[in-house]
């Protein structure tokens, strides 16, 4: 993410002047050179972990909510339980770390490149809930979820369904070698 980092930058103040490439480029460039790049970089990365976690272990708790068989192993899990499990730990993760995207958004069109020169992107973030409240950290959250909401659930299914496949397989070939 690092790397490819200042293409976001540019491609997020294309898409907010409509100016071409190269002079977006020119134009960052010119604001603080390399630095300008990685606008935002900070609550991007401060962002990853929370939401990885958030979204793991909202899977690892939903999906253990069927319960366990006669032998107390753990019960299969059905795929429309998995699509929502993960729909639902999608939700949870995308609600969670919002305002930092909103915040990294902010940061890599140069929003609030004053007050992070002032203060740091913290800085920058309770101004900005100062100003515009708590709720302007979460404009456009609904359709953040019509984007995350399904890919987290398809991810969630396919991972736990192929994880059950190979952990299955698994214990048959270990009990025909017994």
């Amino acid at each position: 993410q690092v790397s490819t980092y200042p293409i976001e930058v540019v491609r997020a103040r294309v898409t907010v002047s409509g100016a071409p490439v190269m002079k977006v480029v020119r134009e960052v460039a010119a604001e603080g050179g390399f630095k300008s790049f990685y606008g935002g970089l900070a609550p991007t990365l401060a962002a990853v972990v929370p939401f990885v976690a958030v979204q793991n272990a909202s899977i690892d708790l939903g999906r253990h909510t069927t319960g366990h068989g006669a032998d107390g192993a753990p019960s299969h899990v059905s795929y429309v339980h998995l699509w929502l499990v993960g729909a639902f730990a999608g939700c949870s993760a995308q609600t969670f770390t919002y305002p930092l995207d909103v915040l990294r958004r902010r940061l890599q069109v140069g929003a609030l490149a004053d007050e992070v020169a002032r203060g740091g992107w913290v800085s920058a973030a309770r101004g900005v809930v100062r100003r515009e409240g708590l709720g302007s950290l979460f404009a456009g959250i609904g359709a953040t979820y019509l984007k995350s909401v399904p890919s987290v659930a398809t991810i969630a299914t396919v991972c736990v369904s192929m994880n059950q496949y190979f952990a299955k397989q698994n214990k048959h070939e270990h009990e025909a070698k017994v």
